[in-house]
């Protein structure tokens, strides 16, 4: 495979990305400064928003050339906010959550096959979600011995994403359902604090779903990735103390 253009009408020109950006946002501490509460929304416009794509060679449909062209226009509006709270001794809650709307005011590609420019305008933005997630708690005790004990949990919830936004035949498959993921561990640090012991589980349910890839039509192939199996770990550390 040999992706150098081999014609004049495959080297690509790409104008310059211009993107202008507004935010507003808050940081605030409450209760006692027991609760830190931050949030932001912002606005981004985007002008001729730069891409790579896979096209067939205008010489060759067998034929594969990486380009880069630009969306036209397009607009990304979103929101996040995020928290973390102590509700007692030893307790620690966090979280955060993120709301994403983009869309495309102007996207048309010249098919370098037909040579006919396509109008896609209604293609979703590649890898961003709609909607993400995330919350996180740990709890901490401190025995009379000195000893801790850690036990710590956390879920991550991303919304259904695309990652291609080409007009490619693999467009669906690399359309990826939302899903959520959990995750615990428990950490026993010993009197001194040279020793841990720690247990681990990622991925608790055993979700599997793409978190990645792109298609070729040019040679009728798919690549995609996926989240890590359900797993689990145990470690010891030894961080060395005073002689």
């Amino acid at each position: 495979f040999n992706g150098r253009p081999v014609s004049t009408e495959e080297i690509s020109v790409a104008d310059p990305e211009i993107v202008t950006s507004y935010e507003i946002g808050f940081k605030s501490q409450l209760m006692d400064q027991r609760l830190q509460l931050n949030g932001a929304i912002f606005y981004n416009d985007y002008e001729d928003q730069q891409f790579l794509v896979n096209q067939s060679s205008a010489e060759s449909a067998a034929g594969l050339i990486l380009l880069v062209d630009n969306a036209g226009e397009s607009t990304l509006t979103g929101a996040e906010l995020e928290f973390t709270l102590l509700p007692l001794e030893g307790l620690t809650v966090s979280g955060s959550m993120a709301w994403l709307h983009p869309e495309y005011d102007k996207f048309e590609q010249v098919d370098f096959v037909t040579g006919e420019v396509q109008d896609l305008s209604d293609r979703e933005f590649r890898d961003v979600p709609e909607w993400s997630a995330s919350l996180f708690a740990q709890y901490e005790w401190q025995f009379n011995n000195a000893a801790t004990l850690r036990l710590r949990g956390d879920l991550a919830y991303r919304d259904d994403i695309f990652y291609t936004n080409e007009p490619i035949a693999a467009f669906d498959r690399l359309h990826a359902d939302s899903f959520i993921t959990y995750n615990a561990g428990a950490t026993y640090t010993l009197s001194g604090g040279d020793w841990e012991i720690g247990v681990y589980g990622r991925n608790l349910t055993d979700e599997r779903e793409i978190n990645g890839g792109f298609g070729v039509d040019a040679f009728g192939a798919t690549d995609v990735t996926f989240t890590e199996p359900r797993r689990f770990f145990f470690s010891v550390k030894y961080s060395g103390g005073d002689s």
